[in-house]
């Protein structure tokens, strides 16, 4: 009579390995959350020139929000209200200003500063990463067509998955080494 086989089960270093991946996944989705669901993180697509030499256009950066900014970090900002372009994005250095009065910014690119002074309640953030490109592929991918077969695309390899999943299930229940052997003799 042949023996059944004991299931498997996972080793310290596989559960180990897995709490790890979990944690480190986690940390990230923390860090890259949208400030548009609560988030400490804005995506910014460049679109000009103002900041030649550090940002091309098309790029992608991500900001996150901090509590203080300093003269020399770059940062992003919405336009204040009432005031020409407001609601519009700009990512520009800071050169001047503080957060009492409104920060004073200026384009890397450009010779004169920016004619709005930004509050720290304006501020999405301070520039952290740079994805070169990044922006052109987001702008690309929002529209309606790529978009429509992204999702199509990403729905059809989760339900090959769970199907391939589903029949190494079925396989491994339908094999029985006792019932195959007693059959052999």
């Amino acid at each position: 009579m042949a023996t059944i086989p004991k299931p498997r089960t996972r080793t310290r270093l596989g559960k180990a390995a897995g709490l790890l991946s979990t944690i480190a996944t986690l940390v990230l989705l923390g860090w890259l959350w949208p400030q548009t669901l609560h988030g400490p993180t804005a995506y910014i697509g460049v679109n000009g020139h103002s900041m030649d030499g550090t940002y091309r256009t098309g790029d992608l950066i991500l900001v996150r929000h901090q509590t203080s900014y300093h003269v020399g970090d770059i940062v992003a900002y919405t336009i204040p209200a009432n005031e020409f372009g407001a609601g519009a994005h700009v990512i520009h250095r800071i050169v001047g200003g503080n957060a009492t009065v409104g920060y004073t910014t200026q384009g890397d690119n450009k010779t004169i500063t920016d004619p709005w002074h930004p509050r720290p309640r304006d501020v999405l953030g301070r520039s952290r990463l740079r994805v070169p490109g990044g922006g052109n592929v987001i702008q690309y991918l929002a529209r309606p067509l790529p978009l429509g077969l992204l999702c199509g695309g990403i729905t059809v390899l989760a339900l090959l998955s769970a199907s391939r999943n589903e029949s190494k299930t079925h396989l491994a229940s339908d094999h029985d080494p006792g019932l195959s052997a007693a059959s052999a003799t």
